[in-house]
């Protein structure tokens, strides 16, 4: 299976309500104010489903890319409350049934995702990867952040920015803080997802 068809397993995030159609250009964000969301906010979202739209540009976070919705062998989408903290989680999932299995296992993926209350039914969500030591470089390091709303019509969107390459070891080895000086530099993708609800969980 291709890398970025499970795109969304990895996902530290999610989108802004967006209202974009393809080639629509993207907003500039910028992390807001981490307010950990409300029970109500939470359930709002949560719920199973289908997805209708899927973009993904590989080679810039300024626009969003093409439709790779056919390409993806996952139709539906879980969302969920974290067990272990006040955030959603979720995850990609092939119909109904796996998405209900989906909902009761311990974790979708890691880490958790959107923990961030931003107002307006928005979460927001994001993570950075410190990468590990191979020889004089800092593998495997990203950096992502996101959106999950709720749209007028009471589907789902979900936006994902993501930054990841390698950089230089410091002397003090892989960090958190490495990476994310180092992220600043990497080619960047995003993804834009939306789905209809389909069933509660």
């Amino acid at each position: 299976m291709k890398a970025h068809m499970r795109l969304i397993h990895r996902m530290c995030l999610g989108i802004a309500a967006l209202a974009l159609g393809c080639g629509s250009e993207l907003p500039e964000e910028s992390a807001p104010r981490c307010v950990s969301p409300e029970a109500s906010e939470l359930s709002a979202l949560e719920g199973i489903y289908e997805l209708t739209h899927y973009t993904l540009n590989e080679l810039s976070c300024d626009v969003e890319g093409p439709s790779v919705l056919g390409d993806f062998p996952e139709s539906f989408l879980v969302v969920r409350r974290s067990q272990a903290a006040p955030a959603l989680v979720v995850a990609g999932c092939v119909d109904v049934d796996a998405c209900h299995d989906e909902a009761a296992g311990e974790a979708l993926f890691s880490p958790d995702t959107f923990a961030c209350s931003i107002g307006d039914g928005s979460l927001y969500g994001e993570h950075v990867d410190a990468g590990s030591a191979a020889g004089s470089e800092c593998s495997g390091a990203a950096a992502a952040e996101g959106f999950v709303a709720t749209e007028s019509d009471g589907s789902i969107a979900v936006h994902v920015k993501m930054k990841a390459g390698s950089y230089p070891t410091p002397a003090r080895g892989c960090s958190l803080r490495a990476a994310e000086q180092a992220s600043k530099v990497m080619s960047c993708r995003t993804s834009v997802l939306r789905g209809s609800r389909v069933a509660s969980l």
